[in-house]
């Protein structure tokens, strides 16, 4: 006898939802990836003051979140098409939400390692 609760499907959301949890889903990689590109954009005004009291020479890593920071915001846009392009119309939705939804600890991770570590280096040399 089969299992009645068993997902037969590897994605819940793209094949055992209605069509509007599929817009849920689409909001919420958005309203991810929106916060994710907001975190270098508040964070690195702030520490740039800090940088520039140092003297010294940043990490390359740091030099460029200062320089390249704005291009987070290609992560809204980047859940939006994936929703609308991807090649396969069962995994849009997913693949939207998976890359929403990753990208906010992802960025927020990397954006402290990387504006701390001008800070580590100089502890670190004293």
């Amino acid at each position: 006898m089969e299992n009645p609760y068993r997902v037969t499907s590897s994605s819940i959301v793209d094949n055992a939802t209605p069509s509007r949890m599929r817009w849920v889903a689409l909001v919420v990689g958005v309203f991810c990836a929106a916060l994710a590109a907001l975190v270098p954009t508040v964070a690195v005004p702030a520490f740039e003051d800090v940088f520039n009291s140092f003297g010294g020479q940043l990490p390359w890593a740091t030099r460029l979140m200062i320089q390249y920071y704005p291009l987070a915001w290609a992560l809204p846009f980047l859940v939006v098409l994936a929703f609308a392009l991807w090649p396969t119309v069962s995994r849009r939705t997913s693949l939207a939400l998976m890359i929403g939804v990753t990208s906010l600890p992802l960025v927020a991770l990397f954006s402290m390692w990387v504006l701390y570590l001008p800070i580590y280096q100089l502890s670190a040399s004293h």
